[in-house]
């Protein structure tokens, strides 16, 4: 759904005219060329504590994240065979979220194919074919960030969650609810952060990230992303 149609619906659902002026589109990608990265986006090191520009050669026949037509809307698509994909948009490059503004984060996704026999709590079989995670800086002696990990997992419970030093996946959608179909996530960012690490979010995000894998499970995923937006408090 393209924006302008997806905030009337908000429109119309709140019955207020504030709650349809307030929101903040963060990516529709409806501005970028198809076939390409999107250009705003970034890429990150390893630990996330760097973002580069993404180069013209990023994509790869096994790995891509490309502004792709589904039906009258551009979207993300993601693709991975036995490897990996991310791309981030970094505060203030590309993102401004205040959490004292807007702590809600809303989505969509599909999976057309997620990676098989993937669990998010197994450390030899941690695949996730489409992710989200928000990242904070938080007090950590190696520099990683503090991250919650959306996750549209292969093969667990909607509301599992698996937790690897200062990550937390938080698993919203899975295989049993269908594939290839749109579903739209909304989530109280800073709820979320209270719940997984037991205290306040260390400040505003520092970056918002989307990812896809299957280099554990040597599998396949095929998903898309669309409509990244920040909510007001409702």
């Amino acid at each position: 759904m393209h924006l302008a149609r997806f905030a009337m619906v908000l429109w119309c659902a709140s019955g207020t005219v504030a709650l349809a002026q307030e929101y903040v589109i963060v990516d529709d990608f409806e501005r970028y060329d198809l076939g390409a990265a999107p250009p705003a986006w970034r890429i990150p090191n390893r630990n996330v504590g760097r973002m580069t520009p993404i180069p013209p050669d990023h994509s790869q026949p096994n790995d891509y994240a490309i502004v792709f037509r589904d039906g009258t809307n551009k979207v993300l698509r993601a693709y991975t065979k036995n490897e990996s994909v991310q791309i981030a948009l970094p505060q203030g490059d590309g993102l401004t979220w205040s959490l004292n503004v807007h702590p809600r984060l809303r989505w969509r996704w599909k999976a057309l194919k997620l990676p098989s026999g993937a669990r998010e709590d197994v450390s030899d079989s941690n695949d996730t074919g489409a992710a989200l995670y928000v990242g904070f800086d938080c007090d950590d002696w190696l520099g990683r960030p503090c991250i919650i990990k959306y996750t549209y997992s292969s093969s667990l419970d909607v509301g599992t969650v698996a937790t690897y030093g200062k990550l937390r996946a938080l698993v919203l959608a899975t295989a049993a609810d269908g594939l290839g179909k749109w579903h739209i996530m909304e989530r109280n960012v800073v709820t979320d952060y209270q719940r997984l690490f037991g205290e306040p979010p260390p400040g505003n995000p520092r970056f918002v990230m989307l990812w896809s894998d299957t280099d554990n499970t040597g599998s396949e995923a095929d998903v898309y992303f669309d409509d990244l937006m920040l909510l007001p408090e409702g």
